[in-house]
């Protein structure tokens, strides 16, 4: 066999060889199927990314447990109240073996109290030391439901005063399910507890067209509300957050709690300076 035979039969050999890879490549789905994933992985880590970058600019707090988000804030001010809470009169039953005070708020998934409802936001504002501290707890992993409740446990575990709006008949048997179902004590049980809803209904009651925490704000209170989210939203706004990671109804759900906690004390300062509704407010203040 000569050298110019041999060559012809290595170039049809090759060209053989080219031929069948390039079949094989195109009959072969996985490494376009292998692309497509990297490409798909690589998008939602930037969209990861983008969110946590997100959430920092808009103040959603930080990751202090696997899904389980705190957002504080110290109070330099009064907010409202016309004295400290141990100074109001003593007819209101504020003395100091009852303080601190904590005035607190829940976010949840709608208006039931069955096991199928959920408390995906806390928010507390707590008078302790001549200084007010707002703290929102706020749950992103629903798996993580223990140990969010947990979080808020320090701060009303010891002696207080609970103040609420509503509370009595709507956060604490929410609190108290969620809570049954982990096999948890509910600090929100048998304290002092204040909920304001019960003098505003005495006392205003026919004279306005319901008596909401927004309706106290406007016509009380004189601080009317701009671009909140209604409370009647925060539901939809969690539910998109767990679908898409949108974390902006989250946001404003946080300033939505953040107002309904200030308002609280506001309103409670604006019934102490009333001498005879304090005897009201007092009414309302036995354990459950």
């Amino acid at each position: 066999m000569n050298h110019h035979r041999l060559r012809e039969r290595l170039a049809r050999y090759r060209l053989a060889a080219s031929a069948d890879a390039s079949s094989q490549s195109i009959a072969d789905p996985w490494p376009a199927k292998v692309e497509h994933l990297r490409n798909l992985i690589a998008a939602r880590r930037r969209r990861l990314d983008g969110r946590r970058h997100q959430s920092t600019e808009i103040e959603v707090g930080q990751e202090i447990a696997p899904g389980v988000h705190l957002r504080q804030r110290i109070y330099d001010h009064s907010l409202g109240l016309p004295v400290p809470p141990s100074k109001l009169p003593r007819d209101m039953m504020l003395d100091a073996s009852l303080l601190p005070l904590v005035a607190f708020d829940t976010e949840t998934t709608g208006l039931g109290s069955g096991t199928g409802q959920w408390v995906w936001m806390i928010g507390l504002l707590e008078y302790r030391q001549d200084q007010w501290k707002l703290s929102q707890w706020w749950l992103s992993r629903p798996g993580s439901e223990g140990l969010f409740l947990e979080a808020a446990h320090e701060s009303v575990s010891r002696s207080c005063t609970l103040l609420s709006y509503n509370g009595r008949a709507f956060d604490v048997p929410m609190l108290r399910t969620r809570h049954h179902l982990h096999g948890m004590h509910n600090p929100f049980e048998n304290k002092p507890h204040l909920d304001l809803l019960l003098s505003v209904r005495r006392r205003y009651r026919g004279q306005w067209p319901n008596c909401r925490l927004a309706t106290v704000e406007r016509e009380l209170l004189d601080r009317p509300r701009s671009d909140d989210l209604p409370g009647s939203q925060a539901p939809e706004a969690w539910r998109q957050f767990l679908r898409s990671g949108r974390i902006q109804g989250v946001a404003q759900v946080l300033e939505h709690n953040r107002m309904d906690l200030e308002s609280l004390v506001h309103l409670l300062g604006h019934l102490a300076s009333i001498p005879d509704e304090r005897c009201l407010v007092r009414m309302s203040h036995a354990c459950p």
